[in-house]
């Protein structure tokens, strides 16, 4: 009888427990997941990681360009438009498969203009108010700066040799690409058509 009366209190306290147990652990186990904070959106400059996309490439750099968002300083709203228009491509620190250690795009989009650079920080954009002159670039018609170099691998670098360290610059503008190639105080320029690919010209 004694025993019979311990298991039964034995068994009730072993509830109880659970039952408060269960009192303090389910709300925790049903809290619905947080959601990660999403950034706020808006436009200043802005930096994105260097690793995605590869901005040193001139295709990656042009494809982010056009769905870029870009707003003046007068503007509450920034403004996604396919209506953008490149006036000037520099690259700087090229090596020899057309990449490069930053681009600088000078882009016009709805009366004013921005200087989008990419590099290893990512990319930044900055309003430009003194504006660029010169045409329009089609980027659809010129000839990519990794296509320019390995038709002309010989005019570019036939002059360097394999031990040579030499830095390596490209401006596009005005319908033209042009190299400028320094090492030890010596520097050359090659001026080519940027539709063709066709030398223009040659100066030490």
């Amino acid at each position: 009888m004694h025993i019979r009366v311990y298991v039964l209190f034995s068994l009730a306290m072993i509830l109880a427990v659970s039952l408060i147990m269960g009192c303090i652990t389910l709300p925790f186990f049903g809290q619905s997941p947080q959601e990660t904070p999403k950034p706020a959106s808006g436009f200043t400059s802005m930096n994105i990681p260097y690793e995605s996309p590869s901005y040193n490439n001139f295709d990656d750099a042009l494809l982010d360009i056009a769905g870029v968002e870009l707003a003046d300083n007068t503007s509450t709203n920034a403004i996604v438009s396919p209506e953008k228009e490149v006036l000037y491509i520099s690259g700087r620190g090229l090596d020899s498969s057309g990449n490069a250690s930053t681009w600088i795009f000078a882009v016009r989009h709805a009366n004013s203009t921005f200087i989008v650079t990419y590099n290893r920080n990512g990319r930044s954009i900055v309003n430009w108010p003194a504006g660029f002159s010169g045409p329009v670039i089609l980027t659809d018609q010129i000839i990519r700066p990794r296509e320019l170099m390995d038709r002309n691998r010989a005019l570019i670098f036939g002059n360097w040799s394999a031990n040579e360290t030499f830095s390596q610059d490209l401006v596009l503008e005005d319908g033209n690409y042009t190299f400028t190639q320094s090492r030890q105080g010596a520097s050359r320029n090659l001026i080519f058509n940027a539709v063709t690919g066709v030398l223009i010209s040659s100066h030490e």
